[in-house]
């Protein structure tokens, strides 16, 4: 799904930068991703698991265009970030595995936000995984010296606490959380931390066309929800975030207008959890012979329960 959106998204980049496109016609933009979500893990796909409900994701999808047959440059964490940030296959820059974004890749290649108009402001918020910050203070691959002007996130090796987000902690899955350039002592839940900060953005900047970048790292372990929701189910799996995530993440599109390009995607194509199996059903059934000869199109069953 990253792959032909990030397609799009820098074909959106390119007329944005055209003198045809006058300043008060450039939308605002905003790619909202979330981690580990399966293909099957929506509830738009009919072969989702009894389990699964996410009705502010499916509304997304209902309102806007649902890319059924779409890939990332790879499947997991720093790939799919790699290749939407440089709109090219993430392997030109020795991305290959989730391991390998730990290390970044050279901090002085121009990344999205770079060749948006000047007019435009930014901001990253959420995982990052495209290098670390051992060399802190300096923090080369940071995401405001790789040209966004804002930022809240973290840029750990894939995961983090949802409830430990103290820059000083040492507990597992811990690790500094960043206001643009400086680590923060903060508080509260992840997933809701990063929508306050971004309907705070969208908040902020209503009279200049903006790029917003939220990436959550909810469904990525550790998995637990908040407390209320984790009683309500009995159950502490990754599918009580997901609904977390689903409200978290309409919240945040409910602040969007007509000016707003809003793009979701989960980074996966595999269901969170589950045996792929369920994605490969979801995928359109191979072409018969007969197809091929009267140049008929197997059915989408994705497609297929949209109005």
């Amino acid at each position: 799904m990253a792959f032909i959106f990030s397609v799009l998204l820098w074909t959106l980049a390119l007329a944005l930068g055209s003198s045809a496109v006058a300043a008060a016609e450039r939308p605002n933009i905003v790619v909202i991703l979330t981690d580990d979500q399966g293909y099957a893990d929506i509830g738009i796909n009919p072969q989702h698991a009894a389990e699964v409900s996410t009705p502010h994701m499916d509304a997304l999808a209902q309102a806007g265009v649902v890319f059924s047959q779409a890939y990332t440059s790879g499947h997991v964490c720093s790939p799919t970030r790699a290749g939407l940030m440089l709109g090219d296959y993430s392997q030109s820059v020795g991305v290959y595995t989730a391991g390998d974004g730990g290390r970044g890749f050279d901090p002085t290649k121009k990344i999205f936000p770079g060749f948006l108009p000047e007019e435009y402001v930014s901001m990253a918020i959420g995982k990052w995984h495209l290098g670390l910050d051992e060399d802190f203070p300096e923090l080369k691959w940071h995401a405001m010296n790789r040209g966004f002007d804002e930022c809240y996130k973290f840029m750990g090796r894939g995961g983090h606490s949802y409830f430990d987000l103290r820059s000083d902690s040492q507990e597992k899955f811990s690790g500094p959380i960043y206001r643009n350039l400086e680590r923060i002592q903060d508080e509260g839940y992840l997933t809701t931390r990063l929508t306050e900060e971004a309907c705070a953005f969208i908040d902020r900047h209503q009279q200049k066309p903006f790029f917003l970048y939220l990436a959550y790292n909810a469904v990525h372990a550790p998995a637990p929800a908040a407390g209320l929701q984790i009683v309500a189910r009995r159950r502490r799996d990754s599918h009580t975030v997901y609904r977390l995530v689903a409200s978290q993440v309409r919240r945040g599109a409910d602040r969007q207008h007509s000016r707003h390009f809003v793009r979701y995607s989960p980074h996966r194509a595999r269901s969170g959890g589950r045996d792929a199996g369920a994605a490969r059903l979801c995928r359109p059934k191979p072409a018969t012979a007969a197809d091929r000869a009267n140049g008929a199109t197997p059915p989408n069953p994705l497609l297929e329960q949209r109005p």
